[in-house]
């Protein structure tokens, strides 16, 4: 509000921004500073691409030289909160380092990871949520849990009818349905079945979740045989189509 242009130039979720408004809030104040001292701060502090941030914030400082009324007080309140962020940001890195050592300790963490579209975040989501699948008696049981067993809803002469479940564990849920989204993009071989179920008039819901179904299939062998995922190098989509049907 204290200066539209220089809002416009920063990304405010990069580290090179939070660390720029933490010293400097005003067009005013990035004037005086100079380019070179600006530019040797944000090297000094490892941010990164530093050049062209500081030549895009010295230019738009340079278009504004009013001071709106409250400027002081709002850049003291900017000061701070882009030093908050930084800590928030500082200590969200630490977490997720420490929840990928534990996955990779656990004995179940790289066959999890080796899975395409599963990080560590959803590898320790889904060890939270599943354990070591002791508890289940088969894939089916854990899709069921999932929710990725549709449920039957026939009645008299209405045959066939089946429904999404609104009871199931929304936390399985979220690991097998962001993994297949991100799949989608990853691994060709995700997305040949997912185009398999569109071509047969599924919509995107739904073959989705037969995706999810598909490679919590595949998990569970993997888990089974204590093997790492390995996929496949089909000759061609018609085969690659087979193997996943």
């Amino acid at each position: 509000m204290i200066s539209p242009a220089l809002e416009k130039a920063l990304n405010l979720r990069s580290r090179g921004a939070l660390r720029l408004l933490a010293q400097w809030q005003t067009p005013a104040g990035l004037r005086r500073a100079g380019e070179a001292r600006i530019l040797a701060y944000l090297r000094q502090h490892g941010v990164w691409a530093a050049k062209a941030l500081t030549a895009k914030v010295h230019a738009a400082a340079r278009t504004q030289t009013v001071s709106v009324a409250g400027e002081a007080t709002a850049a003291l309140i900017v000061g701070q909160m882009a030093t908050d962020l930084e800590a928030v940001n500082d200590r969200i890195t630490a977490i997720e380092e420490t929840i990928a050592a534990v996955v990779a300790e656990h004995e179940l963490g790289e066959i999890l990871t080796s899975l395409p579209g599963i990080g560590t975040t959803l590898a320790a989501e889904f060890l939270a949520h599943a354990g070591t699948l002791t508890t289940y008696s088969s894939p089916a049981a854990l899709a069921a849990h999932a929710g990725l067993v549709p449920i039957s809803r026939d009645s008299g002469r209405r045959q066939g009818h089946q429904v999404r479940p609104h009871r199931y564990h929304r936390g399985l849920r979220r690991v097998f349905s962001m993994s297949s989204f991100t799949a989608l993009t990853h691994c060709p071989r995700s997305r040949a079945y997912y185009d398999k179920k569109r071509a047969e008039g599924k919509i995107h819901r739904q073959a989705t979740a037969a995706l999810s179904r598909q490679r919590l299939n595949v998990l569970w062998a993997c888990i089974r045989d204590k093997t790492l995922y390995q996929p496949k190098q089909p000759r061609s989509a018609e085969v690659a189509l087979c193997e996943l049907a």
